[in-house]
């Protein structure tokens, strides 16, 4: 539950980095200022930046599961949270109906409606199986635990990545 309050915390210095200082990121990747590719991709961005707080959660949720070696759990919500993305994708990229089309800023919606999906039901499948409770997820952890979290933090980071 602890690793739920770090990643929520460190989930909202994130936001508000990125939200602050998208022209600043978005130079780390190359874009130019003023450019047409930044006016894309600045929409995009700031969508994205309001979901670093569930993002960080489905990264805590996925660590739970599979250090129980419950792989299976975190395979379903990664499905169906991405079954959501392709879903919403062309609704909002391309329009229909109603749903006017927003092209870049509609996939970065598409993509956090997915990520919000995937916080949710990692937190819920966590709830149910005891991995944490509601007041664990509001408690601050100590120091000594926090360090403890990042350590292990890191580590999932890194198999992730290899």
């Amino acid at each position: 539950g602890e690793a739920v309050f770090v990643a929520s915390f460190v989930g909202l210095i994130g936001m508000a980095l990125l939200t602050g200082m998208q022209e600043k990121a978005l130079s780390v990747v190359g874009v130019v200022a003023g450019s047409p590719t930044a006016l894309e991709a600045a929409p995009y961005i700031g969508w994205r930046a309001l979901t670093f707080v569930p993002a960080i959660i489905s990264t805590v949720g996925f660590a739970a599961f599979r250090g129980t070696l419950d792989v299976t759990t975190p395979m379903k919500i990664t499905a169906f949270a991405q079954l959501v993305n392709v879903v919403l994708d062309p609704l909002l990229i391309f329009g229909v109906g109603s749903i006017k089309a927003m092209g870049v800023a509609g996939a970065a919606i598409a993509t956090s409606a997915s990520e919000v999906t995937s916080a949710a039901l990692y937190v819920s499948a966590m709830l149910d199986k005891k991995l944490i409770t509601v007041k664990s997820m509001f408690r601050v952890p100590s120091f000594k635990q926090i360090g403890n979290l990042m350590v292990g933090g890191a580590a999932v980071q890194l198999r992730s990545i290899a």
